[in-house]
């Protein structure tokens, strides 16, 4: 495993942190109209990482909190920032299917300078800065 890849999840690990600590916030100003937990435990918590990601990959230069700390930075594949389609492709994609092809072929995404299904799939990078 190379150097990119445990930065990745050492920042992966952050911004769970990050998302969890906003979906309590969210959760409770959202409890007082939803009182469903399973609602809390499958919509909201989901809707709030997404959209926490998304903000901050757009707003901040292609990096999100654990990936500022970490030197980390997603960028297109062609070094231009990206788009918001790419965000959006690159999340849907990562918690949907990239699990799977993940699985499926992991040797071939742990080794070194592996992109990630996500990012194959959105057409991004993720560099070092």
């Amino acid at each position: 495993m190379d150097d990119v890849m445990k930065r990745r999840m050492m920042a992966g690990v952050i911004d769970e942190v990050v998302n969890n600590v906003a979906s309590e916030v969210v959760e409770q100003v959202v409890l007082k109209r939803i009182k469903s937990k399973t609602f809390h435990a499958l919509v909201t918590k989901t809707v709030v990482s997404w959209v926490i990601e998304g903000v901050q990959l757009k707003l901040m230069n292609g990096q999100t909190l654990g990936d500022r700390a970490l030197k980390l930075r997603v960028q297109s594949t062609n070094g231009l920032p990206l788009t918001t389609e790419q965000i959006v492709k690159r999340i849907l994609y990562r918690e949907t299917v990239a699990p799977l092809k993940l699985f499926k072929d992991r040797s071939r995404y742990m080794e070194a300078g592996a992109r990630l299904p996500q990012d194959e799939y959105a057409e991004t990078i993720v560099v070092k800065v």
